[in-house]
Order: structure tokens, then sequence, then C-alpha cells
């Protein structure tokens, strides 16, 4: 996947578009009609790229306002990068989108397993809307294609990070129940449409019972050092540029430090992590 050619692109008409504002002598209100045709310029040239119809292929949906879709995928660097078009970047729908996906799986889950019980039906959302799981979710729908940084981040090749991926899907919800005027039923069947195509097609699991066993190391873990009062101490100890991959992550229980791992995840850091002190734990009974 290759963010840089869409996030250049638009890249070079802001700047061509930037450059001419500053030489250009306008009323407030003729610049006002230039910033907002321009941002309109920029929506096209994003919802009409190949990378983004193939997102819209995926998704079953086709935005009717293109704001939305732009501000979704404005990461906040390629905002300040262009500060003079007064650009909104992506981390508002993100706090609605993750609101947004939370209550769709939570009604998703409730309906599917009658008779779970509510802490079970806990943990399996959890699994569901972690950072690791909506990675897997983003790099299906081929996010970071599309995404607009900075030059910067994309020198740093901070796309492919993965909380990153997980912020862009929620970010993708909300735009699209922001584009259906609030429509939450609507929303829920597209969401959900997309979600289980991509369960089919194998880019993730989604409801799977093997989901809510992986997650439940971590969280056996953590049952069980609660019991005394404490809770495991994860910390990373090193990272690529930008918070990306490898992640060199250790565990301590009582204190103490019981292993050590590098993952490409933080979320795979920990489950390993988990996996090796149960053992340690259980071996030591």
């Amino acid at each position: 996947m290759n963010t840089m050619q869409i996030s250049l692109e638009i890249s070079c008409f802001a700047s061509s578009k930037k450059s001419g504002v500053k030489t250009n002598q306008k009323s407030k209100s003729t610049k006002s009609d230039q910033y907002n045709y321009d941002l309109q310029m920029m929506a096209e040239l994003l919802v009409n790229h190949s990378e983004f119809k193939n997102l819209e292929k995926k998704i079953h949906y086709n935005f009717k306002n293109n704001l939305w879709p732009l501000q979704a995928m404005t990461h906040r660097s390629f905002k300040n990068e262009f500060k003079l078009f007064d650009l909104f970047d992506n981390e508002r729908l993100e706090f609605l989108g993750d609101s947004l996906l939370n209550t769709l799986i939570t009604v998703e889950l409730f309906k599917k397993y009658k008779d779970m019980k509510e802490g079970t039906l806990s943990k399996f959302r959890s699994a569901l809307v972690n950072g690791s799981q909506l990675a897997k979710i983003g790099r299906y729908l081929g996010m970071s294609s599309v995404v607009l940084m900075g030059k910067g981040e994309i020198k740093n090749r901070c796309h492919e990070n993965e909380n990153l991926q997980a912020q862009l899907v929620e970010a993708l919800i909300a735009s699209i129940y922001m584009d259906l005027n609030c429509d939450y039923n609507a929303l829920s069947d597209i969401v959900m449409n997309f979600l289980l195509e991509g369960e089919k097609n194998g880019a993730y699991s989604l409801f799977g019972q093997e989901l809510l066993n992986d997650f439940d190391e971590i969280s056996k873990l953590q049952e069980i050092m609660m019991g005394h009062g404490l809770l495991p101490e994860y910390k990373l100890i090193s990272s690529g540029a930008n918070d990306s991959p490898p992640f060199v992550m250790s565990l301590s229980l009582f204190g103490k430090e019981v292993a050590s791992v590098t993952e490409l995840s933080k979320k795979s850091g920990q489950k390993r992590l988990a996996q090796i002190a149960l053992s340690k734990l259980i071996n030591n009974k």
C-alpha cells in the first residue's frame, strides 16, 4: 500500500494554493470563498483517487458530502503542515467512532450470544474493539493508502503504526455516520456488512471463540494478580521511529521481571508475555 501517493498529490495541490494565497490581495469574503473552494477540491481529489474508490468498494458506501471523508483521513500532521486552510483533523471523529463502534459491537454480541453472561460479553467486546483487532480491520480496508499525513510522518512510515490504523477505522465509521445524517440503523447495516465481509475473506476473526480465548490469556493473568492486590506490569522498553514496530516489551510480576519479548504490535507483545507468565505460574504450582 502506498500512502505516499495520495498524501503527496494532495500536498502538492495544497502547497500550490498556499503560495498563491500569500501573494494574492483579496477581500476577506473572497478569500473565504477561495478557501472553501480549495477544501472542496482537496476532498474531490481524495474521493476520486483510485485508492479511495477501493475503500468505498470494500465498505459498500459512497459518500454524499466529501468533506466528511476528508476530515476522517486528515492526520494532525497534515493539518499542521497546511494551517492556512483551517482543516479539521480526524481526532474528534475518532472519539465519536470509538463510541459508535462499541455500541455496534455490544448490540451484535447481545443478539448473537443470548446465553452469554455479562462478564464474558464485556471481555468479548474488549477483544473485538482493541487496537490490535482494529488495526487488522484497517489493513484489510487499506486505510494506510488513503490517510493524509505530513511529509515527516510519511518519511518515517508512520502509516504502518498499529494505533493509527485503529484510529482511522474509528474515524471512518464516524464519518459515515455523519454523512448519513446520524442515522444509526443505516450505519449499523453498513458497518456490520463490511466487517463480516472482511471476516469471510479471512482478513481477521470477528466473532470466533478463538478471539475470546486469546484475549482471556491477558485477562486471566490480570485476575490472578488482582487476587494478590496487584496488577501485571507491562513495560515498553523500545520501539521503532514514531512508535512503530518492532516493540520490545517486558512483564513484571510481584516487582520482578519474568519475561521480555519482541513483537510487531504491543497487543501481541502483551499476549505473548501473558502466555509466558501463565505458563510459569502453572509450572511453579
